[in-house]
């Protein structure tokens, strides 16, 4: 069973080697996002979560998209 994952991964390698950039990038623009509603609901001066929202929605649609074509391109 081992030897069967790894030979798949090896067919696969280039795939799986452009996909975990852009699953780098997303996850740290969710962070970021998500760090950044946090650390303004903390200061009551100025209210920038309603731009740190907007990231996490147009940036998590736009990154839907391109994992799923990702995921579609690894399992093809």
């Amino acid at each position: 069973m081992l030897k069967l994952i790894i030979y798949q991964f090896q067919y696969s390698k280039r795939q799986w080697l452009g996909t975990i950039p852009l699953l780098f990038v997303s996850s740290l623009i969710v962070g970021t996002s998500l760090f950044g509603i946090a650390s303004s609901i903390k200061t009551a001066n100025i209210n920038a979560s309603q731009l740190f929202q907007m990231l996490i929605i147009f940036g998590g649609t736009t990154l839907f998209f391109l994992i799923s074509n990702n995921i579609r391109l690894l399992i093809d």
